[in-house]
């Protein structure tokens, strides 16, 4: 949608809005046809949104999970809390 010359025009979607669309249904096929799930989380983009689909879907019957060792830098560490903290505060 866009604005232009005081009303909205509705653009078609583009192949690749298409697909898009066509994967985020089937990946929320995918978790709705489980009781539960853990995400493997490193507070990165594709765990990012994984988990963000995981509890819109599935809600408090998803884990977290971020492995934390010597070679994980602490500010990455430090993101991946903060992250969790605000999924928190909006899925719940």
């Amino acid at each position: 949608m866009r604005w232009n010359m005081g009303a909205w025009h509705v653009e078609p979607m583009s192949a690749q809005d298409i697909k898009t669309t066509e994967k985020r249904t089937k990946l929320r096929e995918i978790l709705g046809g489980l009781d539960a799930a853990v995400v493997c989380f490193s507070s990165g983009v594709d765990s990012t949104y994984l988990l963000a689909e995981a509890l819109d879907v599935l809600g408090d019957q998803v884990t977290a999970l971020t492995a934390d060792s010597p070679s994980l830098p602490r500010a990455e560490l430090a993101e991946a809390k903060a992250t969790l903290e605000r999924a928190r505060d909006i899925f719940a």
